[in-house]
């Protein structure tokens, strides 16, 4: 899976939970959990990816081109996703 396919697919999960409030669990945590995975397969964290999808690299990405992100709301849901994607990092980094 491309970068973009994978921070397409991130802003549509982020997209369809604020529109729903639908919260953190279930379905939609299994939904961003496979896109890290992907994300992880690919080696988009490596030093060398072009956009790196760390949590950094996707909270820059999100700021740019999610527009929710600069609402207290949006970006209270974004650092809890971020927040996720940096702890399955964490967790995965040496695998």
């Amino acid at each position: 899976m491309t970068a973009e396919a994978i921070i397409t697919d991130l802003i549509r999960c982020l997209d369809y939970q604020m529109a729903t409030d639908a919260a953190i669990e279930g379905n939609y945590k299994n939904d961003l959990f496979k896109l890290f995975r992907e994300a992880h397969k690919d080696r988009h964290f490596d030093d060398t990816a072009h956009p790196r999808l760390t949590a950094d690299g996707l909270r820059e990405i999100l700021l740019d081109r999610w527009y929710p992100a600069a609402t207290p709301k949006g970006e209270e849901r974004m650092k809890k996703v971020l927040a996720m994607w940096h702890e399955w990092c964490y967790a995965w980094r040496d695998l």
